[in-house]
């Protein structure tokens, strides 16, 4: 089935003061994951409403990769986001392995041939990573809000991409100094959160608290609201518990 594709997320909560801001309460584990899956959710249930996410139902295939991809480009969703992407990296050598690996994010299918070409999209983008990386990061830098998904999926990319390890620290920790927005409900907007993303694989990549604690310092500087302060204080505890 063609959707979002939404991280999953798995919090510990604990007390934490930086820069001068304290968060007032304690937030339990479930209420952080609860407060998150309530964002997605909510954000899910208004692009179904509005027809932005299509229910046509990706089935396994017996068909080989290639032929496999076209068959999933024949969803309008696919197809253009894999022509923008494309567009966005002509000038990387793996530009079809960029298109291949983020347009079929949007596809949930468990057949063989998924996994294939999942895997060998990656294998390529993994034959140039650090000029592959060098565009990516051009790249994200110009993404408008409206492209959230593709932000996701290129921050999903540079994790699973061959770089080191201090490339990626700096490319996460860079994607969560942003200027979060909240919708009308005051939870995170989709591209909002992508900063969650982004604080989950600093952490996966090996960051200390004491080098992610530059990270949300920053992020505190570029974003003065109170309450988004403390939305972002409550993740940064639950990702970087002692």
């Amino acid at each position: 089935m063609l959707k979002r594709k939404w991280p999953i997320i798995v919090l510990l909560v604990t007390g934490f003061i930086l820069a001068g801001y304290f968060l007032n309460g304690e937030a339990t584990p479930d209420e952080v994951a609860g407060m998150e899956n309530k964002e997605k959710e909510a954000h899910l249930h208004q692009k179904k409403k509005s027809g932005e996410v299509s229910r046509t139902v990706a089935t396994a295939s017996s068909l080989n990769p290639e032929n496999y991809l076209m068959n999933l480009r024949l969803h309008s969703e696919v197809d253009e986001l894999y022509k923008k992407t494309s567009v966005l990296f002509e000038e990387s050598p793996n530009k079809d392995d960029l298109a291949t690996w983020i347009s079929i994010g949007l596809v949930f299918d468990g057949s063989e041939e998924y996994g294939i070409l999942l895997n060998r999209s990656l294998e390529k983008i993994n034959k140039n990573p650090s000029e592959n990386f060098a565009l990516i990061e051009q790249v994200i830098k110009k993404l408008p809000p409206e492209e959230s998904f593709l932000r996701g999926q290129l921050i999903n990319l540079v994790n699973n991409m061959d770089l080191e390890s201090e490339d990626k620290k700096s490319f996460f920790g860079s994607e969560m100094v942003r200027n979060v927005v909240l919708d009308s409900e005051g939870n995170f907007s989709p591209d909002s959160l992508n900063i969650t993303t982004a604080m989950i694989m600093l952490k996966n990549s090996g960051t200390s608290k004491a080098e992610a604690e530059e990270f949300i310092s920053e992020s505190l500087q570029v974003n003065n609201d109170p309450e988004i302060r403390e939305k972002l204080l409550v993740r940064f505890n639950a990702y970087f518990a002692d």
